[in-house]
């Protein structure tokens, strides 16, 4: 079971949510199952802002409880600039097949992706990146922005890989003034 609280930074209530995680494992399969990790997503709205939230994890089975409180920085977008989410770094993106009923985790919009929370890949692995861009002037003629999306991956500080995307391979026009971003970065080339 998870228990989340979110306050201001003074302690005001924001909102609070309950949810229960439950994995159906047969008992052959349940010394390997315990070895693996359960993600977990909740979407909240908040206000932008600095923001507290409490989160406690009760197993059912055991009665082991844990809790964590963590800060959340929550941007403020401006109407005129151009504004960016988060970016994400997973393994895989896939396309969902029915993007207005599947609202399971993980999922945004038509995609779906699993964030790769320790942020550590090795050469073999596929770099995913998942990005929002907002507020992008919209081209009257072809009735989409006009973009050039460019990657730069530094390491000590020292640009070692630049790639450009003239063409629109690595992002996609969804609506309005919304551009989403699903580029990748070829580990195994600097292996």
């Amino acid at each position: 079971n998870f228990y989340g609280i979110v306050t201001t930074m003074r302690g005001r209530f924001v909102q609070e949510f309950e949810d229960q995680l439950t994995r159906d494992v047969k008992k052959e399969d349940l010394e390997a199952e315990k070895k693996t990790v359960a993600s977990y997503q909740k979407f909240l709205l908040l206000a932008s802002g600095m923001h507290k939230l409490g989160l406690v994890v009760k197993d059912v089975n055991s009665g082991r409880i844990g809790s964590l409180e963590i800060k959340l920085d929550v941007p403020s977008y401006q109407k005129d600039t151009l504004n960016g989410s988060s970016l994400i770094l997973t393994r895989k993106i896939t396309k969902v097949d029915d993007a207005g009923n599947d609202i399971g985790p993980f999922v945004l919009g038509d995609l779906k992706l699993v964030p790769d929370f320790d942020k550590r890949f090795s050469p073999q692995d596929p770099l995913l990146m998942y990005m929002q861009v907002y507020n992008m002037t919209i081209d009257q003629n072809r009735l989409e922005p006009d973009v050039r999306v460019e990657y730069i991956a530094e390491l000590d500080g020292q640009p070692f890989y630049k790639y450009q995307d003239l063409k629109g391979e690595t992002y996609q026009f969804v609506s309005g003034d919304r551009l989403v971003i699903t580029g990748g970065l070829p580990l195994k080339k600097f292996a």
